[in-house]
């Protein structure tokens, strides 16, 4: 059920083969029917953004809800989207701070970094902090991101002292789960010498690939 999923998500992206979001939904479709119920999120997130079909948040709600009650934390992180998606931010947080307390990792990093800013929701840094942590840990990409740049200025309000070590570790976990914004970071990092590495050309430059 998973590689029936994994061939949906590659047509999804065009990994291999060419992009076709008909393709993806029939795999997507193949994999929620053996009760695979990631690819039940994806199927809906398709309709929610009108990838390869015509827009149709009440399908993409009704095709989720069937996790509302076999895997709730799936099924809150996707309301979370849903309602990103369609900019009702408030909304999305709610639901984004219901799965982050179920323990999604995405939904941490969204929570979190609402908390830390305090938009559309109260302010708390040092929660959002632990949030935006937990996410990193678990291999959120722009979690790590948001973690190195923390760590790079330092952020006394969340608990956070400066640490070039760290930054350095966070940025390059982003860069290798596929985030170009840390991937540039690095490159420059070798390139001029920042974060206490000497300066690097050779590796400087395999960031720039």
């Amino acid at each position: 059920m998973s590689n029936m999923n994994a061939v949906g998500h590659f047509y999804k992206e065009g990994v291999v083969v060419e992009k076709n979001y008909t393709k993806a939904m029939q795999w997507y479709k193949q994999a929620s029917n053996h009760g695979y119920s990631q690819a039940l999120y994806n199927q809906a997130a398709l309709y929610a953004t009108g990838s390869g079909v015509d827009k149709n948040t009440e399908k993409a709600l009704e095709t989720i809800d069937i996790l509302k009650k076999n895997n709730p934390k799936l099924f809150y992180s996707f309301l979370g989207e849903l309602y990103r998606i369609d900019k009702q931010v408030e909304t999305s947080v709610k639901y984004y701070k219901k799965a982050a307390e179920l323990g999604d990792p995405r939904s941490e990093f969204y929570y979190g970094f609402h908390l830390y800013t305090g938009k559309f929701c109260e302010c708390d840094p040092k929660k959002g902090v632990k949030y935006i942590r937990s996410a990193a840990r678990n291999g959120i990409g722009t979690a790590n991101l948001a973690m190195a740049r923390l760590y790079e200025q330092g952020a006394d309000e969340a608990g956070v002292k400066q640490s070039d070590a760290q930054a350095l570790k966070n940025y390059k976990i982003a860069a290798r789960s596929g985030d170009k914004r840390a991937q540039l970071k690095l490159a420059e990092v070798y390139k001029e010498g920042l974060l206490g590495v000497k300066k690097n050309a050779k590796e400087s430059f395999t960031w720039y690939l």
